[in-house]
């Protein structure tokens, strides 16, 4: 029982005295007995009340709770909705025997004490819905048999000890949902016998004892979604035998007792999907024999027992997915033999004894991706829609972790009847063209097979081998993109062949010969996706690869930190360190074999970071350098240094053995807008000096390097102020092929699933210029609420990339990769095991990063985008944000030209608290102060007047803002500033 509280005797309205046979148009609330008990009184001759009516104890006013309804027994019309709830004492209706007419809706909850509705006899004609819910007591709805007109929904749900829906017995339709739920002791649907529609949808869902739908006999269509779940007794849909209509989804899910579907002879389509799951007894689908048409998604889910789809033999099309998942008891797919068209993806995984596929040999056209994957008894699955997919959409597909011969798409290539195609790379050391057991297998080179339509790039694997299956006909070809190279030249460059004049499988072996008896050594770095600051460790790889012809001998690596990165560990260890230079041996390496320093290093809390760029060096040395036997010539190389904070100084020094030739000229750009160019000439070991004014923006320095007009440059950041962003925006120097540089900013947070760029291009057209390289990553974080077993990321790359230059990078995890189509990339990250977020978000991250060419020459307005998407398991792809360059001069600014620019500077940037903007020489007038955020939302605007304005940040959160000062005349000084956090 409720404590007794306060007894609350203040009416809610006042009560006229007047007779009327109407009243109330604003409604009515009775709250205790007595005001039920005085209504008459209030009221006389009131029979019709306009407005809602609510009967309710919200008070627990026991000693005057509602215990019955006599004093209402006058009303026969409410104009507006009846609520009973919350009547802990109310153990009958009576009182309301004389209401025949509720305009609104009828809500009857939480009544403790009411066991039934007996009360509401005279009750025909509701036009709102109809709630029974959450009457602990209650048995049946006795009370409402004549109520046979409603205008909305039904919903009786958890009323503990409902046996039976007697009292609904004359419900020919409901407009609405109709959903009975949660009634643990309900037995049967008998009450409802007469309904013959349900104009939405109709829920039935954890009514524990129902053991049939006995009672729906009559029921022809449900306009909406069936959704039968959670019944743990239901062992058949016996009751819905005369149902011809579905106009949505038809669920099934988690009735642990049912045993089949027998039922839906007249089913011939179902308007939207069709959800079989997780029922453990279930082990035929009988009972859906006339389907013949969906709309949308079949799923078959997670039924252990299920082992027999013949019941689905007419089934001809699905509009959405066809999903065949974790079925352990399903051996084959029999009964789908009609089936010919799957609208969306098809996929198959986690179907432990699945071992045939071959029920879905006719289907003709599948809209998006098709998935087999992780099937351990599916040996055999080159039907006709999987090498379909593999021949025409191979960037729409993924097949994996099933049975030998159906464990890869290259396993299923060669048993879709396509030829066999093994392509071997060996090195021919003894220079004889000629296959000798002692040619050396090469991994890691790629291998393009190209035919009229079919196309693929594969790496060579650790045996040298690269394995295609050929499913066109006619003619293709075989080549190794990458080669002939200055040291090794290949005895044949291109192998032809007519498919159909080939019987068994294809052998070709490709032999490289060795030009030059000298190692050649290149360098790759490869940095994080970005920095973290304040002590947050981040992980980077240098990986050097023997591109020569003989061993290189005692290889060493020297990688060079910026002071705000410190060593944290290495693999292998460290062998010395000089200043900021490290130092690791790698031994000898073979040609073509990689060796690899991975490093973990973390940021220090000594300064201000975020928004810094950190850029690493990386240069690797041996014992058995091959001599320069070149002529002399010329090499400029570029330092910039920042002196004072006043102003930044650029050294252009000829490191060659002899003076410049042709024309040598240097630029100096700061942020976006080119400052200063001029021409120049030095001797050999000569330096030329330039300095630049600092007012703490981003100060490049582009420089002639050689004489046959290749460039080199050089950045210089937070000298005098801070303006970030502007490093990573243009190409970055990276030398001679045995030295790399790359810079990474410091960010805090950022997308977890997001494509990006190094450059990232200058302005708002993210200009670029031509003939230079574009590094990209794919970042990726498991969000979710489980581990992630496999991620694969899509990428169709650029057009306007060189496939043939290709080279996969740095990844946070091991990886397979591929290109497919001729400009599919897939990596497959398998087994990946990554925690959610939840669980561990240091670990819940991954990435990968590759490097691509550009095509030769590309013209001024070149626009290159590129996205990926990222597959986590089996779920949809999540697409990444697309990145885009425009192929362009990089000379033009991004705003306004900065016309006040040799007027005013900045103090205190980054700023914690306040800065200052200060006139470098008279302005007149007024002037107008605006700052706008990353998004472009302006979040601050302040006229001022003087040659000073003092911004103070007060509530503003930290990160990149962007200010513009207008003077008088509409000129402007523009630029960046950072507030710290």
């Amino acid at each position: 029982m409720k404590k007794i509280g306060t007894i609350i005797l203040i009416a809610l309205l006042t009560w006229a005295t007047a007779p009327a046979q109407s009243c109330l148009p604003e409604g009515v609330t009775f709250h205790t007995q007595g005001q039920v008990d005085s209504f008459s009184i209030h009221y006389p001759g009131c029979a019709v009340i306009e407005g809602n009516v609510a009967i309710l104890d919200s008070f627990n006013l026991n000693p005057n709770a509602i215990r019955n309804l006599a004093g209402l027994s006058a009303i026969h019309s409410i104009g507006g909705g009846l609520d009973i709830y919350n009547n802990d004492d109310l153990a009958s209706l009576q009182g309301l025997h004389n209401l025949a007419l509720v305009e609104g809706n009828l809500r009857i909850a939480a009544n403790d004490s009411l066991h039934n509705l007996l009360g509401l006899g005279s009750l025909t004609t509701l036009g709102g819905y109809l709630s029974v819910d959450y009457n602990r007591k209650m048995t049946n709805l006795t009370g409402l048999g004549p109520l046979s007109t409603l205008g909305g929904s039904v919903s009786i749900s958890s009323n503990h000890r409902l046996t039976s829906l007697s009292g609904l017995d004359s419900l020919h339709d409901v407009p609405g949902r109709l959903q009975i739920s949660s009634n643990y002791t309900l037995e049967d649907l008998a009450g409802l016998s007469n309904l013959q529609a349900v104009g939405g949808d109709l829920y039935l869902s954890g009514n524990d004892a129902l053991a049939s739908l006995a009672g729906l006999e009559n029921l022809y269509t449900i306009s909406g979604n069936l959704s039968v779940s959670n019944n743990e007794s239901l062992a058949s849909l016996a009751g819905l035998e005369n149902v011809s209509t579905i106009g949505g989804n038809f669920s099934v899910g988690y009735n642990d007792a049912l045993v089949n579907l027998t039922a839906f002879p007249h089913l011939y389509t179902i308007g939207g999907a069709l959800e079989i799951i997780s029922n453990d007894s279930l082990s035929n689908l009988h009972g859906l024999d006339s389907l013949r048409w969906l709309s949308s998604t079949l799923g078959i889910k997670g039924n252990a027992s299920l082992y027999d789809l013949t019941a689905l033999s007419r089934l001809d099309s699905i509009g959405g997915n066809l999903e065949i998942w974790d079925n352990d008891a399903l051996t084959h797919l029999t009964g789908l033999d009609n089936l010919r068209t799957i609208g969306s993806n098809f996929s198959i995984f986690d179907n432990d004894t699945l071992s045939d596929i071959t029920g879905l040999t006719n289907v003709r056209s599948i809209g998006e991706i098709l998935w087999i994957i992780n099937n351990p008894a599916l040996s055999a699955c080159a039907i006709y829609p999987v090498c379909q997919q593999l021949f025409q959409r191979p960037d729409a597909l993924d097949i994996g972790a099933n049975g030998p011969g159906c464990d890869s798409p290259a396993e299923v290539e060669l048993a879709c009847g396509g030829l066999p195609v093994l392509v071997t790379v060996r090195l021919d050391h003894n220079e004889n063209c000629q296959l000798d057991s002692t040619d050396v297998r090469a991994a890691g080179v790629l291998v393009r097979l190209s035919g009229a339509v079919q196309q693929g790039l594969r790496p060579t694997q650790s045996d040298g081998t690269a394995a295609f299956g050929y499913l066109d006909n006619g003619a293709f070809s075989l080549t190794l993109p990458q080669f002939p190279t200055q040291n090794w030249a290949i005895c044949q460059d291109t192998f032809w062949f007519q498919s159909d004049t080939i019987q068994d499988t294809l052998r070709v072996t490709f032999l490289l010969k060795p030009l030059i008896p000298c190692p050649d050594m290149s360098v790759n770095l490869w940095l994080p996706p970005v920095f973290r600051g304040c002590l947050v460790q981040s992980t980077m790889q240098t990986v050097v690869q023997n591109d020569g012809t003989i061993p290189a001998e005692g290889v060493q690596v020297a990688v060079v930190l910026p002071a705000a990165l410190d060593l944290v560990s290495s693999v292998p260890p460290l062998a010395a360190q000089y200043g900021d230079t490290l130092f690791f041996i790698l031994g000898d390496l073979p040609p073509f074999v990689a060796g690899t320093v991975n490093m973990v290093v973390k940021t220090s809390c000594d300064s201000f970071l975020l928004g810094q760029t950190l850029c690493v060096e990386a240069l690797v040395g041996l014992n058995n350098l091959c001599p320069n036997l070149l002529p002399a010539s010329s090499e400029i190389r570029l330092f910039a240094q920042c002196l004072s904070d006043t102003a930044v100084r650029f050294t252009i020094k000829n490191v060659g053995d002899a003076a410049t030739q042709n024309a040598h000229e240097y630029v100096i750009i700061e942020d976006e807008v080119i400052l200063h160019s001029a021409p120049f000439s030095l001797n050999a070991l000569a330096s030329l000096y330039v300095d630049v004014p600092t007012d703490g923006s981003t100060y490049r320095m582009e420089a002639t390097k050689y004489d046959d007009g290749t460039l080199t440059a050089t950045a210089l950041e937070n000298c005098g102020g801070f303006t970030p962003g502007f490093i990573t925006a243009y190409w970055l120097h990276d030398g001679l092929r045995n030295y790399d540089f790359d810079c990474r900013e410091i960010r805090n947070a950022y997308d977890p699933n997001q494509k990006t760029a190094i450059p990232t291009g200058v302005g708002p057209e993210h200009l670029l210029a031509a003939n230079r390289p574009i590094q990209y990553t794919i970042d990726f974080q498991n969000t979710g609420t489980d581990t992630a077993f496999r991620v694969l990321l899509r990428d169709i790359l650029p057009n306007h990339l060189n496939v043939s230059t290709f080279r996969p990078g740095f990844a946070s995890h091991p990886y397979h990769w591929e290109i497919r189509g001729g400009d599919t990339l897939e990596v497959l990250f398998f087994p990946i095991m990554l925690p959610d977020s939840n669980v561990n978000e240091a670990g819940s991250h991954g990435w990968f990063s590759f490097e691509m060419e550009q095509k030769p020459d590309l013209p001024d307005g070149t626009t290159i985008e590129n996205a990926a998407s990222i597959v986590f398991d089996y779920n949809p792809p999540i697409v990444t944000n697309t990145v885009w360059h425009t192929i362009g001069q990089l000379t033009v600014s991004v705003d306004e030209p900065p016309a006040m620019g040799a007027y005013w500077q900045v103090l205190s940037n980054p700023a914690r608290y306040a800065a200052t903007f200060r006139a470098l020489e008279f302005v007149a007038g007024g002037k107008r102060f605006e700052l706008t955020d990353a998004m472009g939302r302006v979040v601050r605007r302040e006229n001022f007047l003087g040659q000073a304005f003092e911004f103070r940040r007060d509530n503003l959160p930290g990160g990149l803002y962007y200010f513009r000062i207008t003077d008088a005349r509409e000129r402007t000084f523009s630029g960046k500033i950072v507030l710290s956090e």
